[in-house]
């Protein structure tokens, strides 16, 4: 019946295979019975629920949404059921927010399991409604900052070798975004973004109304509840079970959970040299920037890792000097993960001989663009750091 339904308004073809998998592996009898038909009812009553369209977060533009939780609900109800104009193309820079994707084959195991984590979203909210707002912002950089100016001293930082961003006791967390946000959250991807959004389902959202981020712009994202425990990354990505997000109220009745979406350079395999250039170490620096850059007064630290790294080529040495520099511009201490990188074994060393210098943030601007114009890098970049610090 579901499929007859949606086949007779949704335009493209869709196999369900990865819906049908999904379906052996929980309560189906739940889902027909009980989680369907409340999906069903609260996406018809969007019209009730949110009385006005929903705007367009658009590009160059600062802007801030505040919505109702139950308006979120209602239109991922919708999309869930595939009513919105098909984007597959991401036409005008929006991306996709239909769930034909996620639904369709070949069915690999860790998009079943993504799908198993934003079905539990919709159990959850049918046992119990989800109350208070989420806001949504979109933040624009106007001028590019002149780094090697700032005399701030570099921030405080803790090192984190083991655990994960989203297990982060603090409540200011890094994803590490694609440009259309959410990436492949709603198709194959599962790495750090797509993770974040299968934990914090509401998040998904933000794919119907944020346009692609331009280089000067990031998106926090304030107010989204966990709803589920998982394991693994990648290919091994499952869902574990329920989880109680106990995470406190603000005073605007958010969870004071906010996640800031940073898009970083793709280089790939092929073009990792060109992270060094100045203009690419700027770009990073502007983007980390205006993402931890606080608008509402918060100063609490940035819970981050290895940002643009693995598929896309980041140096990791290079990643955590920028999002360290970014931080203590904006005036924020710095919580790293470093997932047990071996690059990375040495960071907390590094952290603490610039306390120790007392480095600014001008300095430390200016040695990475000094290491990044080296046409023959002898030694690591934090060595060069400790090197030049000493002389």
């Amino acid at each position: 019946m579901l499929k007859m339904a949606i086949g007779t308004y949704h335009r493209h073809a869709i196999d369900y295979l990865v819906l049908e998998d999904c379906l052996r592996k929980i309560n189906a009898a739940k889902f027909f019975d009980i989680i369907l038909p409340f999906i069903i009812t609260v996406a018809l009553a969007l019209p009730a629920i949110c009385k006005k369209p929903v705007p367009l977060m658009m590009k160059s533009i600062d802007t801030n949404l505040v919505m109702c939780r139950i308006q979120v609900l209602s239109l991922l109800s919708n999309a869930f059921l595939c009513t919105f104009p098909d984007r597959s193309t991401k036409q005008n820079g929006y991306c996709g927010i239909n769930f034909d994707s996620i639904f369709s084959g070949p069915v690999k195991e860790n998009k079943v399991q993504k799908l198993i984590c934003i079905i539990h979203y919709f159990e959850r909210a049918a046992e119990e409604t989800p109350t208070g707002i989420i806001s949504f912002e979109r933040k624009v950089l106007d001028d590019s900052v002149d780094w090697t100016s700032i005399e701030d001293k570099v921030s405080n930082v803790i090192v984190r070798k083991n655990g994960s961003i989203e297990d982060s006791p603090e409540t200011v967390r890094v994803d590490f975004a694609n440009k259309f946000i959410g990436g492949g959250v709603l198709s194959y991807g599962c790495v750090q973004e797509e993770i974040q959004f299968c934990l914090n389902p509401e998040m998904i959202l933000s794919r119907l109304f944020i346009n692609v981020l331009e280089d000067n712009e990031a998106v926090s994202i304030t107010g989204t509840e966990r709803f589920c425990s998982t394991s693994g990354y990648s290919k091994t990505f499952k869902y574990e079970g329920d989880y109680k997000d106990l995470t406190p109220m603000d005073k605007y009745g958010r969870i004071n959970n906010e996640i800031i979406a940073i898009d970083a350079v793709n280089y790939g395999k092929t073009f990792t040299y060109m992270q060094y250039y100045d203009d690419a170490i700027s770009r990073e620096l502007d983007k980390a920037y205006i993402g931890f850059l606080s608008t509402n007064g918060k100063s609490d630290p940035i819970v981050t890792g290895n940002w643009g790294c693995g598929a896309f080529g980041g140096a990791v040495q290079l990643k955590s000097m920028i999002q360290l520099i970014a931080a203590s511009a904006a005036k924020r201490d710095l919580v790293y993960y470093t997932f047990e990188h071996k690059g990375l074994n040495t960071l907390d060393s590094v952290c603490k001989f610039l306390d120790l210098k007392n480095v600014s943030v001008g300095t430390l601007a200016q040695l990475i663009f000094e290491y990044g114009g080296l046409a023959f890098k002898m030694v690591t970049l934090f060595e060069f750091i400790a090197d030049r610090l000493t002389l």
